[in-house]
């Protein structure tokens, strides 16, 4: 047995590097945290009594069609509009946000990447793995996974990493002797809901290998004969029904605050994936394992092994005293299967497969197990975390990167930013939410551009101010694009972008390799020019 203060320690320093060495201000948030934090601000905004989004002026923009914020971020709910992320975080964040304003958006992001950590060792101890296994499991974890980053994000997976892990350690406290207590069954039932607040797919987890490692109970407790068969079904019957007790009385929470916050029972999130196709999700799971640029099969691909080990064979999963192990590998898989076929690809700059990231440190112990049986050299079970550890050092560099690239565009645009403006890239969101009591509208054409241009200056007989973004010719060779549609979009967003930066500009505020902020001569003298340019 190992002890876990120094892997404590050892994330504790990771941590603290990476906080230090990426931008220390709102501005360099990145990924989904900018929008949180913006959950962060309107809740404030409407003294804590509304999540919905705040619009300085809807007047021009009645029903929301031109935000700049949409799904996956945003949903229409009329007659308002609202953050597609989860609630629970948003009030479970605050009063730290409050207390200590920028680390305190931090403090429970990284302080359950710690404790999760601790009750991933937990488990490690109860179901019995070797200490070779139990450190290099742990390491896997800290080192090979996003653990690190995700702690210094404004993000919600450590924490449900935390509960996730929990719940497991506390239903396999002591599974040698069978012993599960009825309240251990509603408890895992609850945290199994709970997880419905922040992370569907994580509460779907910790629901399956919940009922995998009670069956596994089960099966090895008849097999013992330690008591008769309808009183051993019976004792599994209720605790598994006080387990479902407590998902279902999560759940009904769950809906009944989504019809008092949003008026509708059902997650926002859902609209993010409900249109999607069965081809769509059939190539997001051969993604997720295979095609993406940071698959599984890139990312980790020794983990496949493991799905060897389920196969009948001489290996420590077919020995009667590990069929929790067995199972609980078999609730992985059925995750990581299931999983993309209903889950949206969103993997930004993440180099990992994203939302694989709780089940993966699992996995690992049946890989490092194997090597603990078959007797492998050190440097294999050093080789396995160096080599997926190597993703995450250049992720962790992109993070720090990142968030100071935002930062800095985001400071040098935020003075010539109008009380009204047009964008024509939805991406702008990326730097203009620090400036959140402007008015942005997202024109998708040239046309449409100069139509709302138009329509701005009859309102408010100020002209508004153009914010483009820069674009590079699209060249495939060269992309980060996942697919020939996000190829494709692109060439489409390019065009326009050359139309409109091509307009007649009557004053240019700022430019740089980035962004040219501007506002446009009449909308007459442009029509005009484009009606010439045609007959041309």
């Amino acid at each position: 047995m190992i002890t876990i203060k120094k892997y404590l320690f050892l994330f504790l320093i990771l941590i603290l590097t990476q906080l230090n060495l990426q931008e220390k201000s709102y501005k360099g948030l990145i990924q989904d945290g900018r929008f949180k934090y913006i959950q962060i601000q309107d809740f404030i905004h409407f003294q804590f009594k509304s999540f919905e989004r705040h619009y300085p002026d809807t007047e021009l923009d009645q029903d929301f069609s031109h935000r700049i914020y949409k799904l996956p971020f945003e949903h229409y709910v009329p007659p308002k509009v609202y953050s597609v992320f989860p609630w629970v975080w948003t009030v479970m964040n605050v009063p730290f946000y409050m207390l200590l304003p920028y680390p305190g958006l931090f403090l429970i992001s990284f302080s359950f990447g710690g404790i999760s950590i601790y009750y991933f060792y937990k488990i490690l101890v109860n179901l019995g793995v070797p200490g070779k296994v139990q450190k290099y499991s742990i390491l896997f974890y800290i080192l090979s996974t996003p653990l690190v980053i995700y702690s210094s994000w404004y993000y919600e997976a450590t924490f449900c990493s935390f509960l996730l892990y929990f719940s497991i350690a506390s239903f396999t406290e002591n599974f040698r002797n069978f012993e599960v207590s009825k309240l251990k069954y509603f408890f895992s039932g609850i945290i199994t809901g709970f997880h419905l607040f922040l992370r569907i797919e994580v509460g779907f987890l910790n629901g399956v290998l919940i009922s995998l490692i009670a069956y596994s109970y089960y099966l090895l407790e008849k097999k013992k004969g330690l008591q008769e068969n309808q009183n051993l079904r019976r004792k599994y019957l209720v605790g598994y029904s006080l387990f479902i007790l407590g998902v279902l009385i999560l759940f009904v929470i769950h809906l009944w605050t989504n019809k008092l916050i949003y008026g509708i029972y059902e997650p926002l999130i859902f609209y993010d994936v409900i249109d999607q196709g069965l081809k769509h999700r059939f190539l997001n799971l051969l993604g997720y394992l295979f095609t993406y640029k940071f698959s599984l099969l890139i990312y980790f691909p020794v983990s496949f092994y493991t799905l060897f080990l389920l196969r009948k064979g001489k290996n420590f999963l077919h020995s009667e005293q590990n069929l929790t192990l067995k199972f609980i590998l078999i609730g992985a898989w059925i995750f990581m299967l299931l999983l993309p076929v209903v889950a949206s690809q969103q993997q930004g700059m993440d180099m990992t497969p994203r939302y694989f990231f709780p089940i993966l440190p699992l996995v690992s112990i049946f890989l490092f197990q194997r090597y603990e049986e078959l007797d492998s050299k050190k440097w294999v079970y050093t080789l396995t975390i160096l080599y997926s550890s190597l993703f995450i050092f250049i992720f962790s560099l992109l993070s720090i990167f990142t968030t100071r690239q935002v930062a800095k565009s985001s400071k040098a645009i935020g003075p010539y930013i109008g009380e009204t403006n047009l964008v024509s890239f939805v991406n702008i969101n990326d730097y203009v939410y620090n400036y959140p009591n402007k008015n942005y509208y997202l024109c998708d054409t040239k046309d449409e551009l100069l139509e709302w241009n138009q329509k701005i200056i009859e309102k408010t007989k100020v002209r508004p101010r153009i914010i483009l973004q820069k674009m590079g010719k699209p060249q495939k060779s060269k992309s980060i694009f996942h697919s020939e549609d996000e190829f494709e979009l692109y060439k489409v967003m390019y065009d326009t972008y050359r139309e409109i930066y091509s307009l007649e500009k009557e004053k240019i505020y700022f430019e740089d390799d980035r962004f040219i902020i501007f506002d446009l001569t009449s909308p007459e003298y442009n029509e005009r020019k484009n009606n010439f340019s045609e007959s041309d």
